[in-house]
């Protein structure tokens, strides 16, 4: 299982390339992905995936010869602060439309008939996740941006 963690931005943050080149900004209150770790205050290290094509080199035969190939690589880590009482761990599942579920997602599913809206906990015996996230749940918001979808079912 991928450990990942996400919480909500404390702050604004730009996220740059190498070379400078601003590749995201993350506003205040946005959601970030990435470890998380503490160090007086609750951090997520975030990184961005870049796809590039390689750059020339001059070289003919070797320009010639890496055409049409992706640079994949990952920008150095940044930490980003984020709000402790939304940090929330991966499961390791995704729901039917492929996103990944968190701790404290919101999921609806529907199975021989019954239509259930459960929150996403994590279990205290087993150390795993409720079993609400089984392929067939579809994320419908989560408790820090949608508890009025608790209060309807």
């Amino acid at each position: 299982m991928e450990i990942l963690f996400r919480g909500r931005s404390l702050k604004d943050y730009e996220v740059k390339d190498c070379d400078g080149t601003v590749l995201r900004k993350i506003k205040k209150g946005d959601w970030v992905e990435g470890y998380y770790h503490y160090y007086y205050d609750t951090y997520i290290k975030y990184t961005q995936t870049v796809h590039s094509e390689p750059p020339l080199t001059g070289d003919y035969e070797l320009d010639i010869e890496y055409a049409g190939y992706d640079l994949v690589y990952e920008t150095e880590p940044i930490d980003i602060e984020v709000d402790p009482k939304t940090v929330d761990q991966y499961t390791g599942k995704k729901d039917i439309e492929d996103n990944k579920i968190f701790e404290s997602d919101i999921v609806k599913s529907d199975v021989f008939g019954r239509k259930r809206v459960r929150v996403v906990e994590r279990c205290n015996y087993t150390g795993g996740f409720s079993e609400y996230t089984a392929p067939h749940a579809s994320i419908i918001g989560n408790i820090h941006d949608n508890p009025e979808l608790l209060e309807e079912n």
